[in-house]
């Protein structure tokens, strides 16, 4: 993938946006991972954008309720050409 290329349209970035992250060692982490799939696919329903990171847990599973309903833009720690977690890879465009 071209370092120029994006995924999706550049609009998403003017709407409003909902961020949703996760802190380290959660508690009821199944719970609050089922929970952010539900706020994350709701909010994106109401129109805001989910903005997350690309990590495993409550960062992917926040794209994924929001593509159920809406929008999401992912802040990458890497380049474009970089997965830096292998069990994500799906969410990321064919290369």
């Amino acid at each position: 993938m071209d370092m120029g290329d994006t995924y999706g349209t550049l609009q998403s970035l003017s709407n409003k946006a909902a961020a949703l992250i996760e802190a380290d060692k959660l508690a009821d982490a199944e719970n609050l991972i089922l929970q952010a799939e539900k706020l994350a696919a709701d909010l994106a329903g109401r129109g805001l954008v989910i903005v997350s990171g690309m990590a495993r847990g409550i960062d992917s599973i926040s794209h994924w309720g929001a593509l159920k309903a809406g929008k999401t833009v992912a802040v990458l720690g890497t380049g474009l050409d970089v997965v830096f977690v292998s069990g994500i890879r799906s969410m990321f465009p064919p290369s």
